[in-house]
């Protein structure tokens, strides 16, 4: 059997597959592949690159830390102004 007829079938039964997934199987397949993309990124970045991208992600944590508690502060305000008009 050639390449081409295996590719075939190999498609006819990942074909099958997509077919009777579930939504949340098809998004576990989906994950998994995201991070096998992930992994081969990485594999390719320098160290310089990495580091960059930790920063970014830190600047995200600090930026939704600081959203929080703006809303906790908001919510609280909110409140506080209630308790004074009753």
């Amino acid at each position: 059997m050639n390449d081409e007829q295996k590719n075939k079938i190999k498609l006819a039964i990942a074909n099958s597959f997509l077919q009777t997934a579930t939504v949340q199987q098809t998004l576990a397949i989906l994950q998994e592949k995201a991070l096998e993309r992930a992994q081969e990124e990485l594999e390719k970045m320098d160290e310089k690159a990495m580091e960059e991208v930790l920063t970014n992600i830190r600047a995200q944590e600090i930026a939704q830390e600081l959203r929080t508690e703006d809303t906790e502060s908001s919510e609280s305000t909110e409140e506080d102004q209630e308790v004074v008009e009753n």
